[in-house]
């Protein structure tokens, strides 16, 4: 058999073969060529021609089990690899690279020199066959530095601005970063802001925030702290939501939005100063700045520098106001802090909560009930320091309550009402609204003092 033929046979065991590397000693892998025995092979995928195993070194599916009947020296692999992987047989295969670029960027290709040199290479030759993924991916690499590779900012402003991402928000903001950070040789206000506006036109939430610090920063345009917190306030919303609904996993904005609105709250910029508003954002950019540190490279300041400040503006404000740090009290205080208006005069908890009442003491003005939920609740309360992740059933205690009706037993999903007034718990679709339970608060007793006018002599 010729060697080619030879060669062609053999690969064709690195498809489907899950049977045979079950039934090896040892297995070799034509890509990264490692020997290795046939119990380190932990992964599989599935592709249409059946369940491949994947090399525990470089992720790669091209494992061949010994019990197929070949076995190879160190020469004879890289023959092999020589022939389906050289550089100008990779170059000329688009799906082998992306698999390699992808397996890569998941971890599962052992990461050292030569292999992120791959990563490069594959990427720019993706890049220049329009894979618009890859050429993010490569700015990105040269804009913050990779393990085996220097920050280059010019590299980065050449794929942040190639001309398949020119419509990608996320790049357009990269490089409007770039452009006002100085790296390449100075400060571009204007084609910064041109960016900025441009990805916001585009609904980068990225960019709409790096556009609102514009107006805090006064780049390019004149200062205008108000509207950006306006912006601000806009824009978290949508990223709180995606923060609930990945139970903290999506926090790709949320830490940077609390953040900045935490700040224009203790500092009275483009808002009135306002401490309590201002421990709630910062305890939620603390919280979702932990769980996002070190998941991947930075997008406006440094994740240090804003951690930093964050956990010193809480301490400035814990010491002015007398705020220690402890397990939250499950009260009327910490339900309007997770909960209440505090966010929106209308706040949908997403999670449908199970609501059981324990029970109503009225001649101490004292309603006690329970919440269950699926997934855990965000909980803040910001006079104990608090904020977090809560699992399963809570158990609440609400003071000063003057009446309290409520159903056995039923699930609410809309929370509206207040700390003065009272509370409303609803569940429904919008159209069809049935009230699961109502808590009203007694009225603070006002002293009538009789306006007598004082005689002087």
């Amino acid at each position: 058999m010729e060697k080619n033929s030879l060669f062609e046979e053999i690969f064709k065991h690195a498809n489907n073969n899950e049977l045979d590397i079950l039934s090896s000693n040892m297995c070799s892998c034509v890509f990264c060529r490692h020997t290795y025995s046939a119990r380190e092979v932990k992964d599989w995928i599935s592709t249409d021609g059946g369940t491949n195993a994947l090399c525990p070194n470089c992720g790669i599916d091209a494992v061949i089990g010994d019990s197929t009947g070949f076995t190879f020296d160190k020469a004879s692999l890289k023959e092999i690899n020589l022939y389906f992987y050289s550089e100008e047989n990779m170059q000329k295969d688009p799906k082998a690279l992306m698999t390699y670029v992808r397996r890569y960027k998941n971890g599962k290709i052992t990461c050292n020199e030569r292999n992120e040199g791959l990563f490069i290479k594959y990427s720019d030759t993706l890049a220049r066959y329009g894979d618009y993924t890859a050429c993010y991916d490569l700015g990105v690499l040269y804009d913050v530095g990779g393990t085996y590779t220097e920050r280059d900012p010019m590299k980065a402003h050449y794929y942040y601005s190639a001309d398949i991402l020119h419509y990608d928000g996320e790049a357009l903001t990269r490089l409007g970063l770039l452009y006002k950070s100085g790296n390449l040789g100075k400060v571009y206000p204007q084609k910064a802001y041109e960016c900025f506006a441009k990805a916001s036109s585009l609904c980068s939430l990225k960019g709409n925030i790096a556009f609102f610090d514009c107006y805090v920063e006064g780049l390019f345009v004149s200062s205008d702290p108000s509207f950006a917190f306006i912006g601000y306030s806009k824009l978290w919303g949508e990223a709180y939501r995606r923060f609930l609904r990945t139970t903290g996993r999506d926090a790709t904005c949320l830490h940077h939005l609390c953040y900045r609105i935490g700040k224009m709250f203790m500092d009275g910029v483009g808002v009135p100063q306002d401490d309590v508003s201002a421990i709630k954002m910062l305890l939620l950019a603390s919280y979702a700045f932990s769980v996002t540190r070190g998941d991947g490279p930075l997008t406006f300041i440094e994740d240090s520098e804003a951690y930093d400040d964050t956990m010193q503006r809480i301490e400035v404000l814990s010491r002015r106001h007398g705020w220690k740090k402890s397990e939250p009290i499950f009260d009327d205080d910490t339900f309007y802090d997770s909960f209440g208006e505090a966010k929106s005069a209308d706040f949908r908890i997403l999670k449908k909560c199970g609501f059981s009442p324990v029970f109503f003491d009225e001649e101490n003005g004292l309603f006690t009930f329970k919440t269950t939920s699926a997934l855990p609740l965000l909980i803040i309360d910001h006079k104990s320091l608090f904020c977090s992740f809560v699992d399963g059933e809570i158990k609440w205690t609400f003071g000063d309550v003057e009446t309290a009706t409520y159903s056995d037993n039923a699930t609410f999903d809309l929370a509206t009402g207040n700390l003065d007034d009272g509370w409303v718990f609803t569940y429904g679709d919008g159209n069809s609204m049935v009230s699961v339970a109502t808590i009203v608060y007694a009225p603070d007793e006002v002293e009538d003092f009789e306006n007598d006018e004082e005689v002087l002599s």
